[in-house]
């Protein structure tokens, strides 16, 4: 996702340079291959464990994910009736395009 989606749009839209990207708490996401990819395309512009921005595991604190991103997406997700997952790339709340 980061490497298919995400860095190319940030590059299409110049914003490589201009953003901190947060990592959340997911034991996927602290792979060592994980960490070593945000390291090289977001050298010291990424919070995480691990990261040169640090966040605490777990931390009790909410991130913008938890009050607001997961909840639009799956409202959006389940209000049309998708067919596939073409269908969902076509979706108009996706902004990855």
């Amino acid at each position: 996702m980061l490497e298919s989606f995400f860095y190319p749009y940030l590059q299409r839209r110049k914003l490589t340079k201009k953003i901190i990207f947060q990592q959340d708490d997911a034991p996927a996401h602290f792979a060592k291959s994980i960490r070593s990819w945000l390291n090289n395309k977001l050298a010291n512009r990424w919070i995480g464990r691990g990261g040169s921005i640090s966040w605490a595991s777990r931390s009790p604190d909410m991130t913008s994910l938890d009050s607001f991103l997961w909840g639009y997406i799956k409202n959006n997700v389940y209000k049309n009736n998708l067919k596939d997952l073409d269908d969902l790339k076509k979706t108009k709340f996706l902004y990855f395009s």
